[in-house]
């Protein structure tokens, strides 16, 4: 048992990213500088996705209140904490039991296999009962205060809660597990995760900005949610613990762990017995890939390094996910911004009058455009992706302003993705002049230049080598924050020609001409200050 309880603390440590912070902060110059951003930055995502739902959830029971069903709320409530506990838990089970180096570092050493499982699915337990508690927690406050506060109503929901994750958890952890078993040698099998996650941006997305449709749910589709929470055994029993009072309710607690009890026990017997062999096909497809070797183009180094970048953002979901996840906002956005005269609305709220709106419209969706743009995190956290094996770029007959140029145009290329097709789809919907959409596609492809540079310079003077998951990388980089808000510094910057025309000192003529100028200028510094910070290493 000793044995086991240390590899928990170890498996604890690594797969959730304790040791990989103290170990950062540690070796950093500016660690509780870096500490301090990282927590900011984990805040402000918690916030931009929470404070949204909690209004959202409080808007939900208030529709089934007047509707007289307090019922319909907990079913919604618990059914969309099981969906998105499923999606989160899909992305663990591959990130914590698949991904990690167990097979290289821990199956060679005299530990029980068993143990070696156990302890990844003690580990993915938590992880999963973190997001069912993100989730669950404002909305059973929200019932806390609507209904009047109760003690053992919250001992019930908190003792519910631990065991809430055990069904979701389990149904991803068969779910992946069989998708890998079957796809161990699929090259971008990684992607597969990544789907989830932009399933679970555009519906919060989509929920965000369309409270009518919570109202029809409520009226039409809260007794469908009803039949199927009887379903998920999790949600029925919880709800039932929570809606009664005494003895029948605490049969209900019990109930709802027992039936967690039982759920893991079957999914502990079952990952016991699947689990080496999936890291064995696994290995075995990842050597076989590398035995049939690579033809390399000696005459172009920076197109293999411009590959390299997109290969090694791609073949990731974490990558993906935090690093792309503008380009999966950029429609949503254009359809949200266009939708029932938004736009028109907004042009209201600038004073200004029908006759220029062709114009403010443009302006409206380039600087909405480049400000989507400006989230994307690539060449902020280029150089930190390579982690420990960064000392092999420096050796390589490859010099650093070649290797520089290959993911500056990877990351103008993630830029322009975005950019690119939210000014299109835009202007499509709005019915854009067909020279103002190129106009605005050609802006955000230059203005996203100077985006890149700073990233790649920012990510060059202090970047983040010590990590053992690839989420350290970009999820616990202040450099991604830092490269955002640099950006969107810039668009400001581009943008007071724009500012100039709205306190009437400038024409729409000079408006147009004076922010390609702008931009031009900023190309200029930036990439002088990166020739410099490039000189400056390799001398």
């Amino acid at each position: 048992m000793h044995q086991f309880g240390t590899l928990l603390k170890f498996q604890l440590r690594y797969k959730l990213g304790f040791r990989g912070i103290k170990e950062a902060l540690g070796a950093s110059r500016y660690g509780k500088i870096t500490a301090a951003g990282g927590v900011l930055l984990v805040l402000f995502v918690a916030a931009c996705i929470l404070i949204p739902y909690t209004f959202l959830l409080n808007i939900l029971y208030d529709s089934f209140a007047a509707a007289g069903s307090r019922t319909g709320y907990l079913d919604t409530l618990f059914l969309v904490c099981n969906v998105i506990t499923f999606i989160t838990s899909a992305f663990s089970t591959y990130s914590i039991l698949f991904s990690g180096r167990d097979r290289e570092i821990l199956t060679p050493l005299p530990i029980k296999k068993q143990y070696i499982f156990l302890t990844n699915y003690i580990t993915l337990y938590a992880s999963a009962f973190a997001s069912a508690l993100g989730f669950l927690l404002p909305g059973l406050l929200i019932y806390e205060m609507k209904t009047g506060f109760s003690l053992m109503t919250v001992v019930k929901a908190l003792i519910g809660s631990i065991a809430f994750p055990a069904l979701p958890l389990a149904a991803a952890f068969l779910l992946m597990s069989a998708v890998l078993a079957a796809a161990s040698g699929f090259r971008h099998k990684e992607l597969l995760a990544t789907i989830f996650g932009v399933v679970l941006v555009g519906g919060c997305v989509f929920l965000n900005g369309n409270q009518e449709f919570l109202i029809r749910f409520v009226e039409t589709g809260a007794g469908s949610v009803s039949k199927a929470g009887r379903i998920f055994v999790n949600a029925f029993f919880l709800r039932e613990a929570l809606l009664y009072r005494g003895g029948r309710a605490w049969l209900f607690v019990f109930l709802c762990i027992a039936a967690a009890a039982v759920l893991i026990c079957l999914t502990a017997l079952y990952g016991g017995a699947v689990y080496d062999r999936i890291l064995q096909r696994m290995s075995a497809s990842v050597a076989a890939r590398r035995g049939r070797g690579q033809n390399y183009k000696e005459k172009a180094p920076a197109a293999a390094f411009f590959r390299k970048e997109i290969k090694t953002i791609l073949r990731s979901p974490v990558y993906s996910l935090n690093c792309l996840i503008n380009i999966v906002l950029a429609p949503l956005a254009a359809i949200l911004l266009t939708r029932k005269d938004t736009a028109a609305e907004v042009l209201a709220e600038l004073g200004q009058y029908a006759e220029n709106s062709k114009f403010l419209l443009v302006m409206l969706g380039l600087t909405a455009g480049l400000g989507l743009t400006a989230l994307n995190m690539v060449p902020s956290t280029s150089i930190s992706r390579e982690g420990k094996c960064f000392w092999i770029l420096q050796i390589i007959p490859v010099d650093l302003k070649t290797q520089i140029k290959g993911r500056l145009a990877a990351s103008v290329l993630f830029y322009a993705l975005s950019g690119g097709v939210f000014i299109i789809l835009f202007g499509i919907l709005i019915k854009m002049n067909f020279l103002y959409m190129i106009y605005g596609f050609f802006i955000i492809l230059a203005g996203s230049v100077p985006f890149a540079c700073s990233g790649i310079l920012i990510d060059l003077s202090h970047p983040k080598l010590i990590w053992d998951r690839e989420a350290e990388a970009v999820k616990q980089n202040f450099n991604g924050m830092a490269g955002m808000l640099i950006s969107i510094v810039f668009v400001l910057i581009y943008l007071i020609p724009f500012f100039l025309y709205l306190g009437g000192i400038l024409s729409e003529t000079a408006s147009l001409a004076g922010i390609p100028v702008l931009i031009l200028l900023m190309i200029l510094l930036n990439v002088s200050l990166l020739n410099k910070k490039i000189k400056a290493m390799e001398g």
